[in-house]
């Protein structure tokens, strides 16, 4: 790749970055409104006196949910879409940083 290539690579991969974060947004938001839920039912659950018991009861529903846990795995597989995401356009900033700097040098050479 050459010099001039680097700012359209990293603004296209900059880019995909912000609709990974957009779309791990929405998932959380879906994954809150499911937690709501569980949540509204435990509360309403007279056979659950004391915390602990809630508790389980929410570990075990959410355990079971089936959505919810596609979901929890969709969003530990876009945040760590994001890191790699960050961390090429680390290596891109990086690369394009060293080959002007080496252009620098050569023209000051001449």
């Amino acid at each position: 790749m050459k010099l001039i290539d680097y700012p359209a690579a990293i603004y296209k991969l900059r880019s995909a970055q912000i609709e990974t974060q957009y779309e791990l947004e929405r998932l959380q938001h879906y994954l809150d409104t499911l937690l709501i839920d569980v949540d509204m039912v435990i509360a309403f659950d007279d056979d659950l006196k004391n915390e602990p018991r809630r508790k389980a009861k929410r570990a075990l529903v959410l355990s079971e949910h089936v959505s919810y846990q596609e979901a929890l795995a969709h969003s530990v597989s876009l945040t760590q879409a994001i890191a790699y995401q960050d961390i090429e356009l680390e290596r891109l900033r990086s690369t394009m940083s060293i080959l002007k700097l080496q252009l620098r040098t050569e023209l000051d050479a001449s």
